[in-house]
């Protein structure tokens, strides 16, 4: 004990291991803080990505059905939720090409029983629903189209897309 009341501190009797141990703790303390903070920022990027492709999805969504309204006549057709997780489902399988669903919709018109012109067909079958079934009826439709076949982007995205090929 100093004259003070303190007690007494030798240089020498510190203990070398748990000041080691704390600045250890606290490199890993600060180590840990800045790995969360970039995953969190990494997440964040990420997540706002995926909200920025969903919405250029969903304004693709409405520029295929409005096409489908106007190629196949129905003017009177509403954008429902079923028919735009419909076209959305498609527009995702095909890695955001909307051009690949406006060919679909060129190809059924060129499909005599989907537009009800062979004689044993009782109605046209031209819906959403139906053209937009399944990714194998979007790939057998699209693939009726020369354009298509040719690798061509449709003529839509040409014209509205920013980029020219139907990718956001």
């Amino acid at each position: 004990m100093t004259p003070a009341g303190q007690p007494a501190v030798d240089s020498g009797s510190e203990r070398p291991e748990l000041l080691d141990k704390a600045r250890e703790k606290k490199k890993s303390v600060a180590l840990v803080t800045i790995r969360a903070r970039e995953f969190l920022e990494s997440v964040r990027d990420r997540t706002l990505a995926r909200l920025k492709r969903e919405e250029l999805y969903r304004q693709a969504v409405e520029v295929v059905f409005a096409y489908w309204a106007a190629r196949l006549h129905h003017p009177g057709a509403l954008l429902d939720r079923k028919r735009e997780n419909r076209l959305l489902a498609r527009l995702r399988e095909s890695g955001g090409d909307w051009g690949m669903l406006c060919y679909v919709i060129d190809g059924a018109l060129r499909d005599d029983w989907i537009m009800g012109r062979k004689p044993d067909s009782e109605r046209s079958y031209d819906g959403i629903e139906t053209l937009f079934r399944d990714r194998a009826q979007v790939e057998r439709l699209a693939e009726l189209c020369p354009a298509f076949r040719a690798g061509e982007p449709h003529q839509l995205v040409v014209k509205y897309a920013p980029n020219g090929n139907g990718h956001e």
